[in-house]
């Protein structure tokens, strides 16, 4: 609901905001806004990680946007407030762990069910933010230019802008697909961030899956994320490839591993119900 509220509050915000400038600006920036909302929208009713990307990129911008209109444009206060409010609800809904575990089970088929692994902390402090202001950049500044008739810097902008957000876009796209499946036989580790290929603990492989306990010397597969930490004790080592380059991997010998569901507490109530040794 709060997405289907943002062209009545955040728009109306964005309208008084351009109303001092030229029709093919006020027009391009409609375009604009309303192309973001419609994506955002499908992505709300899809599940797939790609709408998971598209979320964690137009949720964010909807916030911004909102709280830059009521600055620039200075609307009534109840316009101003209404903006802000389903704002923050829109980009919170579209942030929520419960969102990104939605987005990514609706990839799974079959008996298989899908369960987000958490950003790590050093992205979220700065690569992510930077990915979205660079998307975000990349896709106005150039045809926002162009429509203000400033034609070689709008050129310019835009294929720059265009190229930058498609590779920045690759990049929030690939935490996306970072996650667990729980399989008949086990469950999969899928990060490609850690791991070069996925890998399949089996059922008879795990002897113990629960909260890490403090200075356990299972190898970390979190990457520095934050919230509580599950830790895999194995009933034998396994060599995993760990990830040490684009295309490269160390095969690493592993009697237990860490790693960072988004919602843990989800993660071992499915595990517990694919008979998996919860304790």
């Amino acid at each position: 609901m709060a997405w289907l509220a943002l062209p009545l509050t955040v728009g109306a915000a964005l309208g008084e905001a351009f109303a001092g400038c030229s029709g093919p600006v006020r027009w391009t920036a409609a375009g604009l806004a309303w192309t973001v909302w419609f994506l955002g929208l499908v992505a709300t009713y899809v599940a797939h990680p790609i709408g998971l990307t598209t979320l964690r990129l137009a949720g964010p911008a909807a916030l911004v946007a909102g709280v830059a209109a009521t600055v620039a444009g200075r609307p009534d206060p109840w316009v101003a407030l209404s903006a802000v409010v389903v704002a923050v609800a829109a980009a919170t809904l579209a942030l929520h762990p419960a969102t990104a575990d939605r987005c990514v089970d609706g990839a799974s088929y079959g008996p298989e069910q899908r369960v987000a692994l958490a950003v790590p902390l050093p992205l979220l402090l700065g690569p992510l933010p930077l990915a979205w202001a660079v998307t975000a950049a990349g896709v106005v500044t150039g045809p926002l230019l162009l429509a203000a008739g400033v034609w070689p810097a709008g050129a310019i902008a835009t294929v720059v802008g265009v190229g930058a957000a498609a590779a920045a876009i690759r990049s929030v796209h690939g935490l996306s697909n970072r996650f667990i499946v729980l399989v008949p036989a086990g469950f999969v580790l899928h990060d490609r961030a850690a791991l070069l290929d996925p890998v399949l603990f089996t059922r008879d492989a795990v002897d113990a899956l629960g909260p890490a306990l403090a200075g356990t010397t299972a190898y970390d597969l979190t990457l520095g994320a934050t919230g509580l930490v599950i830790e895999a004790h194995l009933t034998v080592p396994l060599n995993l490839p760990i990830r040490t380059g684009r295309n490269d991997s160390t095969m690493t010998l592993c009697e237990a591993v860490l790693f960072s569901p988004l919602r843990p507490g989800r993660f071992l109530a499915i595990a517990a119900s694919h008979r998996l040794p919860v304790g």
